[in-house]
């Protein structure tokens, strides 16, 4: 501390609870996930709702560090506070959601945590979130966290430096180190000679180097230990975005700086800006406005649809996506719009287009998320393979925990049937449904069922009729 600065223990007790709870976490989940210890996998989940509760105490600290500070925080700083926490409380409860989704959930948590703190700071370029927010953005994403990255390694060597400058601390540190070196060495010469002296012994110090062994060469230990590691310069980078705003007075680059520099690069009077920008503007309200009128007038007409020549199959032997054969990135992505000419449409397609369609579907796989599964079952259903319906049918219907650490992203059913989509997607329980219900009416069963319906309407009536290993019974 600076001569004359008044320490504020709070801050202190707040850095320690944080340490603590690391600490607490990590070793939860070295537990879990490094010696599946049960116990560890109990504890996680006991502790996973508590999450909100370090993003809260990350709010508060910076709140207390910016108030020791004095500095002024801007209007919408409640605001990203709460988004920041209300996300927080959303990933304990529904978890991670399938990709793209996913990406962008983790983006915009640490985007909330960045915007809090430049506004808590007093960092925001115009005090306020508006058209600098890019800079503002750069700010808190680069300049400030990576310009002060080595902060908290300089103020821990710092604190290190004042202790050790106490001779008394000097040699309870020293201590420590001469006796865990005695110890180890003594440990080791001991059970070496111990080891020599008794076979089972040596069995026992064997299984435990055969058991280090394995460990290290465990591709999932390495896996989560580079994960652990990987979040000390994530922890750096986080305090120096803390630590940067609160050692500068103002933001990189203010409001002021930045309308300086672009009214040095004004080439065009504002006035020819203005008036061309109207223009612009002017040509698009008239495009909208004849758009609005074709619709108007096209409305009440009551036009039938155009017919449509069959599509035909792609060289591979598919139904083309699209205008070009493009090659495919996700050649099992979940979206089969372009076989709507099979389902839902109700037109008779050829049996080549029919093929084709086998052929698309074969590609896009087995998986996907509770809807594409439900699109796929009456897919298969319209072109009359019963078996490949079941198969999805099935995994639409594996049970899912909802508590679960690991979030399944393959569809699946909760407990109480409804689509394991995080919360949850009732249009995969209607999609299945509907494909059940297409099967049944165009005969496409699978050889292991057996039962009958009754009074299932379709638009040409009513069928009832009972079936037998996948076949109709009179």
């Amino acid at each position: 501390m600076a001569a004359g600065k008044k320490r504020i223990y709070l801050l202190d007790e707040l850095r320690g609870l944080a340490v603590f709870c690391m600490v607490f976490y990590h070793a939860f989940y070295s537990m879990s996930e490094f010696f599946g210890f049960e116990i560890g996998t109990k504890l996680l989940d006991f502790f996973t709702p508590a999450e909100p509760f370090f993003a809260a105490l990350f709010i508060v600290y910076v709140d207390c560090a910016a108030r020791a500070a004095h500095r002024t925080a801007a209007k919408e700083t409640p605001l990203w506070a709460v988004c920041w926490l209300a996300l927080s409380v959303a990933l304990p409860l529904f978890g991670y959601q399938p990709e793209p989704l996913g990406g962008w959930q983790g983006m915009v948590w640490h985007l909330y945590a960045v915007w809090y703190v430049l506004a808590r700071c007093g960092m925001l370029a115009q005090g306020q979130s508006g058209s600098l927010a890019p800079l503002d953005a750069l700010a808190g994403f680069v300049l400030l966290p990576f310009g002060n990255f080595f902060l908290r390694a300089r103020t821990v060597f710092a604190a290190l430096r004042t202790h050790l400058q106490d001779r008394t601390g000097t040699r309870k540190v020293l201590r420590l180190i001469v006796t865990a070196a005695v110890t180890l060495a003594l440990c080791g010469v001991a059970w070496g000679l111990l080891a020599a002296a008794d076979a089972n012994f040596a069995a026992l110090g064997q299984q435990v180097s055969d058991w280090w062994g394995r460990l290290l060469n465990n591709v999932r230990f390495i896996d989560r230990l580079m994960y652990i590691l990987l979040s000390l310069p994530v922890g750096a980078w986080l305090y120096g975005l803390v630590g940067g705003s609160l050692r500068r007075k103002a933001p990189p680059t203010t409001a002021q700086q930045c309308a300086a520099v672009l009214e040095n690069c004004r080439v065009v009077p504002r006035t020819t800006a203005v008036a061309a920008v109207m223009a612009l503007c002017g040509v698009y309200a008239l495009f909208f406005a004849v758009q609005a009128g074709e619709w108007l007038a096209a409305a009440p007409l009551g036009l039938d649809a155009p017919v449509i020549d069959q599509v035909a199959p792609a060289p591979d032997g598919r139904v083309p996506e699209w205008a070009e054969n493009y090659q495919e990135t996700e050649v099992e992505h979940r979206h089969v719009s372009h076989l709507y000419c099979i389902y839902p449409s109700h037109r008779v397609q050829s049996d080549a287009l029919q093929a084709a369609a086998k052929q698309s579907l074969l590609k896009r796989g087995f998986g996907g998320t509770g809807w594409s599964l439900g699109w796929k079952v009456c897919l298969w259903a319209r072109l009359g393979d019963g078996e490949n319906a079941l198969r999805l049918i099935e995994n639409q219907l594996r049970p899912i925990n909802p508590k679960a650490l690991i979030r399944v992203r393959g569809g699946g059913s909760y407990p109480n049937l409804l689509d394991a989509h995080p919360p949850f997607q009732i249009d995969g329980n209607f999609g299945v449904t509907a494909g059940i219900a297409e099967m049944l009416i165009g005969g496409a069963l699978p050889k292991c069922w057996s039962g009958k319906v009754t009074g299932l309407v379709t638009p040409d009536g009513t069928i009832s009729y009972a079936f037998k290993n996948g076949k109709r019974v009179k």
